[in-house]
């Protein structure tokens, strides 16, 4: 509620300017005198020519501060503008099992189906980014620099709909490449380290060196026997079991303290 009023109760005085010239996207607007004022999100532009409506959020920093809109309130309107948009996006591809969103894992019904669709935000977001996307980021974090790219700044307004309190879900996912199928689970190297994933729906049908995704509860660690006769201790996950029957109460899985 509180971005809603700021877009659409925002309401600043007229600032009057100099007669100069404004271009604004891809339209120069010659003999503008003055501004305002703002109504959601928009201003009215009086020029040479009339009146042009434009997104507050086009003008330069320096019209902004005229109008009263400091970098703050900017970034304020700028952000509720992105998550009204990102609200009519489709959905992502799936690639972390969104037809799979119950799981029973401990006896417990997990819903996972929210941090699927956040996963899978995150993984259309690799997409966007292509080869700028470091070995190591494994969970598709878009970082500083690339924010001026509208799809992924569309994106990153659609995860933060999807996770606002900020959870720590990136704890929930897993991807990397199959290390080795053993007959309890599977051993994945997701880059800067390696976990074991048990329960798997498709792990009979894996092999070494393939490609996986997926989200899992965070679970015992598993200890074995590397082939160097050495024993290593990695985290554990659990997919879980997909439940048989009717499903009449599931929780969200709840991201462990650190």
């Amino acid at each position: 509620m509180r971005t809603k009023a700021l877009l659409m109760g925002l309401a600043l005085a007229v600032a009057s300017v100099s007669a100069e010239d404004l271009v604004v996207g891809t339209n120069r607007l010659e003999g503008v005198r003055s501004y305002g004022p703002v109504n959601n999100g928009k201003v009215p532009v009086f020029h040479s020519r009339g009146v042009t409506t434009v997104s507050v959020l086009e003008l330069p920093q320096s019209v902004q501060r005229k109008l009263g809109i400091d970098s703050e309130k900017a970034s304020a309107m700028k952000r509720a503008a992105l998550q009204e948009q990102a609200k009519s996006l489709p959905p992502s591809p799936d690639k972390y099992g969104e037809k799979m969103p119950l799981r029973i894992v401990g006896g417990e019904v997990y819903d996972f189906s929210r941090i699927i669709a956040w996963a899978n935000t995150a993984y259309e977001a690799d997409l966007a980014l292509g080869p700028r996307v470091s070995a190591g980021d494994r969970f598709g974090r878009i970082g500083l620099g690339v924010g001026r790219n509208e799809k992924l700044e569309l994106l990153q307004a659609k995860r933060s709909l999807l996770n606002p309190q900020n959870e720590k879900w990136s704890q929930f996912l897993i991807r990397g490449k199959v290390l080795q199928v053993l007959a309890d689970g599977i051993l994945v190297d997701c880059g800067s380290r390696n976990v074991f994933l048990r329960n798997h729906p498709q792990k009979a049908k894996l092999v070494d060196g393939a490609e996986i995704h997926a989200v899992a509860i965070p679970v015992a660690p598993y200890s074995y026997v590397n082939t160097m006769g050495a024993r290593t201790t990695v985290a554990g996950y659990d997919f879980g079991l997909l439940p048989t029957g009717t499903v009449t109460k599931a929780v969200q899985p709840r991201a462990p303290e650190n």
